[in-house]
């Protein structure tokens, strides 16, 4: 049950990291004041979240 929760903690939070991102898209800021994730990050991420 615990590697369950562990799994559902993950998803939320790689969710909620890439809803942010598209919120910031969608505000239309400039290209220089926010960066664009690309695969190499959110794969970095899915790392970190998975392995600490």
């Amino acid at each position: 049950m615990g590697d369950r929760n562990a799994d559902s903690n993950y998803e939320q939070s790689i969710i909620a990291w890439a809803t942010h991102g598209q919120r910031l898209n969608n505000e239309k800021l400039s290209a220089e004041s926010v960066q664009e994730r690309n695969d190499l990050q959110l794969i970095g991420m899915q790392i970190f979240f998975r392995h600490g």
